[in-house]
């Protein structure tokens, strides 16, 4: 059996996630390593249904992370250059 290379939208979509999650959880080293290869970046099907069947749900969504984290809300202040101010939410753990 030849094993698949897959895009960051395959593996989304067998993990049942968004890419940007895909590539959240890469950041933060919770998630495989890609293979690159030239300007692509792929993962072995093989690894990823080992990776699936072999880890919690919670860890892989953080939804055990996610409630019990506090977060807050700061807002920046900035003026552009027409000189209006505008505010800017950011959500920050």
């Amino acid at each position: 059996m030849e094993d698949r290379l897959l895009t960051v939208g395959q593996v989304a979509d067998v993990m049942g996630c968004g890419q940007s999650t895909v590539w959240r959880l890469l950041r933060q080293g919770r998630f495989l390593e890609p293979k690159r290869i030239g300007g692509m970046t792929r993962w072995l099907e093989s690894e990823l249904l080992f990776y699936i069947r072999n880890a919690s749900k919670p860890s892989i969504v953080g939804a055990s992370e996610r409630s019990t984290r506090k977060r807050s809300i700061t807002v920046k202040k900035r003026r552009s250059r027409r000189g209006r101010t505008s505010f800017s939410p950011k959500l920050s753990a």
